[in-house]
């Protein structure tokens, strides 16, 4: 926290700094999840806060020109600058994105990309791990270490009671990644899946998406169900993006051109060619920011703005310079 006010300063004070990124006639592009109103229990406790948001989108319509990302993609087409261009993203669909993102943006004419997981959309489900964050901020230690111990007798194997079910799931491989968070809330007891979804409404209906469409608010893919895709067989890859892509065209009327890695994990360059090769989409993105978004659009990279004020102006111009360099 210290290091991250003496760099905030030092952006303060050195124009070199916030105009780096333009000469290197890199797009940014930021992303967030949920823009905090009250807490989540199925969300992680490192939410974004309100007024930090407007704060960020104050200070990003000052100084950039903020486009969606297909706008973007096509000035890289044409080869026009995008060195003062700016393009905002948000993954998972969480209702937050028209209950509270979307009026702030409306106010400040701002235009950005919200990433869909195909699984939730109409709150038909949670998603893997908002299911065991879920249980983690509802359950005892006590009971954690009982459904810990019952998932250890059922799949047999050996788990570290010290862990966090998010830990413990770290290990899974994708294809059983449903089957056991599913045990996880069952053997909980904290009641229905079904009636806390209809209670909460986590995510994002079709209803609130046609209206953010109709305002030309733009819509990706963040694939089916949010797995590591790096972990992904070709089969799967198949079912997770190529699949649920065109779903999500057919559903939306649309042809989505963006999909976010989940935790930002890139399969291998081969695996990427395919994805590009058997859809309409163009940019993959990473979150890896280098300020190297310019020709290279299927590899384009974002930063996280989920922070205080300080550490995300800190985020967004000195991690990305140490990254290029």
């Amino acid at each position: 926290m210290i290091l991250d006010n003496i760099l905030y300063s030092t952006i303060q004070h050195i124009p070199l700094i916030k105009n780096a990124a333009k000469e290197k006639k890199s797009l940014r592009i930021v992303y967030y999840h949920r823009v905090n109103i009250k807490k989540a229990k199925y969300h992680f406790k490192n939410e974004m806060n309100l007024n930090v948001f407007k704060k960020q989108l104050d200070y990003f319509s000052s100084k950039y020109k903020i486009i969606t990302l297909s706008e973007a993609i096509i000035r890289s087409q044409n080869n026009e600058d995008l060195s003062e261009y700016l393009c905002i993203t948000f993954d998972d669909g969480f209702s937050e994105c028209y209950t509270v993102i979307f009026p702030e943006l409306k106010k400040r004419n701002i235009k950005a990309t919200f990433l869909l997981i195909e699984d939730t959309l109409n709150n038909k489900d949670l998603m893997w791990r908002n299911k065991l964050l879920y249980i983690q901020n509802t359950i005892n230690d006590n009971c954690r270490k009982k459904i810990i111990n019952d998932y250890m007798d059922e799949y047999k194997e050996n788990c570290d009671h010290t862990k966090s079910l998010i830990e413990i799931s770290n290990l899974w491989k994708m294809s059983e990644k449903e089957d056991k968070a599913n045990f996880f809330f069952e053997n909980s007891k904290i009641g229905k899946l079904k009636d806390i979804l209809f209670k909460e409404k986590p995510y994002l209906e079709d209803k609130q998406i046609f209206e953010l469409l109709e305002d030309n608010q733009e819509i990706g893919s963040h694939t089916k169900s949010h797995p590591f895709c790096d972990h992904l067989s070709p089969e799967e890859i198949n079912q997770e993006i190529i699949e649920s892509v065109q779903r999500l065209n057919n559903r939306y009327g649309v042809k989505i051109s963006v999909l976010s890695y989940p935790f930002g994990n890139r399969p291998d360059s081969a695996i990427e060619k395919y994805i590009l090769d058997n859809t309409e989409l163009k940019s993959l993105l990473g979150i890896r920011d280098s300020l190297s978004n310019h020709s290279n659009i299927a590899n384009w990279e974002r930063v996280g703005m989920e922070k205080d004020y300080k550490r995300s102006m800190v985020s967004f111009y000195f991690k990305s310079l140490i990254r290029r360099a």
